[in-house]
């Protein structure tokens, strides 16, 4: 018995380390746009498994997608974090998103007339002039007679019934963050 015998095998390995590199579509948005992640996954044993979850929150799990695509309703600095598992190893990674907030606009608001709320239609006396306030003072505003003013008022001839139509377009130079509002008024006896 004593018998040896030697072979030789070759293993080949390819794919490299479990790696995680996640980047997000800007860096820097503006609340209420969509937000797309990337897990930026490499190398280890296929299928990866990935778990989304963003600071400051609750630690939850958001996502189990590889790149998820999220509309974002907070505003501040926040640090979204994936683990990226193989069958052996779990790797995190993380990356850093600031959302800028939205100007808050709504044309509708100052009156008590309001004839159609989802509509944003108001009535007033046909002798009466409005001003409309965009607020969200230090921004940039064009309304859709031209003027770039905050406020504006408007009014009718008085001579008959009237239905005039505002919008207005309220821009953050700093962020690039932006809102529209339109508003129909009624002038009526």
């Amino acid at each position: 018995f004593g018998c040896t015998e030697t072979d030789h095998v070759w293993v080949e390995l390819s794919g490299g380390p479990l790696a995680a590199n996640p980047q997000a579509s800007s860096n820097e948005i503006c609340q209420f746009d969509t937000l797309h992640l990337y897990s930026g996954a490499s190398g280890g044993g296929l299928p990866h498994r990935f778990e989304w979850r963003v600071i400051p929150g609750d630690g939850s799990i958001f996502s189990t997608a590889e790149n998820p695509i999220i509309t974002v309703q907070d505003t501040g600095t926040f640090l979204y974090l994936v683990d990226v598992a193989d069958q052996m190893n779990t790797i995190s990674g993380s990356v850093q998103v600031t959302v800028h907030p939205t100007p808050v606009l709504d044309l509708a608001a100052p009156f008590d007339s309001i004839y159609n709320e989802d509509e944003k239609i108001v009535a007033v006396c046909i002798y009466d002039s409005v001003l409309l306030d965009a607020c969200n003072t230090g921004f940039s505003y064009i309304w859709n007679n031209g003027d770039t003013a905050q406020c504006i008022e408007v009014g009718t001839t008085g001579i008959g019934s009237n239905i005039q139509e505002y919008n207005v377009k309220v821009f953050d130079k700093n962020t690039g963050c932006f809102a529209n509002d339109t508003l129909r008024i009624i002038y009526s006896f």
